[in-house]
Parts: structure tokens; sequence; C-alpha cells
């Protein structure tokens, strides 16, 4: 197994050998991250959870995360071809564009690289033969559900992938604004020019601080470990990263209201042909999510519940925490959360096993 990290903004896990048998049994695992959208803050959980996925003896899995669009941190990847003519800061839209962009490019790389001297029909064939998992967290998991969205709307070639599961992870998917953190900042994101000015001076003030202090506050104030004080002051000293970490916040709170997403998207059914297998973590402590908001969705989408634990056979599946899991799992707790979603993960591509 390798990990191949070709820039700051990109995480790709891929297995390095593979038997016969076990070429049939690969699936693709396509991570969206939260809102600051900096693929560094999961490296440990992804790391984790292509270890887990790997050693299950439930075939062999291939793992990929990007930065979101304008939270670069190598700027030579801000130049990258899909966002030509496009520039910061990018709204909730643009984002959800470049993802199911991103997904149909990562699923069908792979299989041009795993398939080679293979006809366009077989390749095609092995398209909707391989399994895909979504995982998105916090505003990644309205990401996800807009993708499948998009995908179910639309007849084009995206519909050829074989999404079999979407795994929300603290999801930010209903009334963002009303949850006890949205409600703080909402007046703020709405003041004029707040995003341009208040990322400029960040980035400028960020500057200008040694590497050391700087690290050492950010560990001090937020209470991180070593490798996520780096990545936040790497993102805080990005071109465009706190700027577009606000302008998206704003949108967030903006678009994100109503649950926008009917059956087809909610109640499926496990294994049946066209449909995606939804699962959800959620926390009972999460300031990103009103409680209000959270038991109504729960209350009308959830076919079962256990707290701590699976809900069953039923989908979508809810795990509901109580043992003080952060919205910022991938902080602290990115073990704890990585061997939920393999748990997950196998159930959705073996299912009753």
């Amino acid at each position: 197994m390798s990990a191949s990290r070709p820039s700051l903004d990109r995480l790709l896990y891929t297995p390095t050998s593979h038997s016969a048998g076990e070429i049939n049994e690969h699936h693709y695992v396509f991570f969206i991250t939260g809102n600051p959208g900096v693929i560094g803050y999961y490296e440990e959980f992804l790391s984790t959870l292509f270890s887990l996925l790997n050693t299950s003896r439930r075939g062999q899995y291939t793992i990929l995360g990007e930065s979101l669009v304008g939270f670069e941190l190598d700027p030579l990847d801000s130049k990258c071809p899909e966002i030509a003519g496009d520039g910061p800061p990018y709204g909730l839209q643009r984002q959800i564009e470049l993802a199911e962009e991103r997904l149909t490019r990562f699923v069908r790389g792979e299989l041009d690289h795993r398939d080679k001297g293979h006809g366009l029909q077989s390749r095609n064939h092995a398209l909707s033969r391989r399994k895909v998992i979504l995982i998105g967290h916090s505003v990644g998991s309205y990401i996800l559900l807009e993708v499948l969205r998009r995908r179910k709307n639309a007849a084009s070639s995206t519909s050829a992938l074989n999404i079999v599961g979407g795994i929300l992870l603290f999801p930010t998917v209903t009334h963002i604004a009303k949850s006890p953190s949205g409600l703080k900042l909402s007046p703020i994101l709405r003041l004029p020019h707040f995003a341009q000015t208040a990322g400029a001076a960040t980035r400028m003030l960020a500057t200008l601080v040694p590497d050391v202090l700087l690290h050492a506050v950010v560990r001090m104030v937020a209470g991180f470990r070593a490798e996520a004080a780096r990545v936040t002051a790497a993102f805080l000293r990005s071109r465009t990263g706190v700027r577009e970490a606000l302008h998206m916040a704003k949108d967030e709170m903006e678009t994100i209201t109503e649950d926008r997403w009917d059956e087809d998207i909610w109640n499926v059914t496990p294994g049946t042909a066209d449909n995606q297998e939804l699962l959800e973590e959620r926390s009972t402590r999460d300031r990103w999510v009103a409680e209000e908001t959270r038991d109504q969705l729960i209350a009308a989408r959830s076919s079962g519940i256990e707290e701590g634990g699976n809900s069953g056979n039923a989908f979508p599946k809810m795990l509901i925490d109580d043992g003080g899991l952060p919205h910022g799992f991938c902080i602290n707790d990115s073990l704890v959360v990585a061997e939920n979603v393999a748990r997950w993960i196998g159930e959705i591509v073996s299912p009753g096993k």
C-alpha cells in the first residue's frame, strides 16, 4: 500500500499490489472536506481509514481527498485547468460543480490507469461495475447530497458512476444559520466586504509572524496538536484561504436552509440498483447544528438510530454520538471516526456480512 501526495492540496492513497481476484473487488472512496476546505487537516483520518479498509479482506480501496478550490496552500494548485477563467472567491454552488467534476475525473482516471490495453467498451463496463463511496464532512455533506441529486437529474456520463453509498460526518445540511455558531457568525459575515478585508488582514499578519511563534500561538489558542497547527499556519498565510472560508461561510448561511432532497436521495433500499445507501454520524454537542433542526431531520429522514452505534439494516443510518466528539473531529479524534467509517463502508460494499 502507498500514499501519494503530489501537492499540499491532494491526498491520494492507492494499494501497491493486486492479485487477479482483488482487481475485480477494487473500490473508490472520494472525500469532500468541510470549511475550511484544507485537506491537510484530514491526513490522519484518511491514512487510518485507508489502512483499515485495505486490511479488511473486503477488496481493495483507493481514496482521494482534495482541498476545495480557493483553499490551496500550494500556489501552483490555484492555477489548475478546472478553474481556468474562474476567480476567487468561489460560492457553494461552484464548489458543488467542481466536486462532481473531480469525482468523475478521479474514477475515470483510476480506471484508465488500471485497465490499460482494454477497449473503451470494456472500460465503460468497468466504470459501471466498480463501487464508489462518497464521504462528506460538515458542509462537505451538503456538497455530497447535491452531487447525488445532480447525478440523478442529469443524463450525463456522470450517471455511469456506480455510487453505492454516501457517509455524512457531522453534516450541516439544513438551517446552519440557526445553529449556535451560525447565530453568532451570521451578522458578522453580512458586513460589507468583510471576507475580503478580514482575509487580507489575516494573511498580512500571519506572514509577518515567524513560523515558530505562529505555530505556538495557534497551538496555545486553538489547542491544536503540532500537525494541525502547521496546517492552520499555512492556511492563514495562503493567498485566498481565509477569504474563501469567510465568503463560503456567508453563502452557507444563506443557502443551507430547508431539506431540499427528495425520497430518491434520502430513503433508499440497501443493495437496490441505482440507489445509494446513506449513513450519518452526528453529535449531540455539535455547535454547527441546531438541536431543533437536527431532531426534525432525524425524525423525517432516519430509518433507524442507535446512540453510540449502528442503526440496523435500514438506510439512511444515523449514529448519534453522546460521548463528546466535536464537529471538527479531524483535529484530535480522527482514529475513532475512521473506525466507524471503515465499518460502515464494509456494510455498504458487502451488505449482510
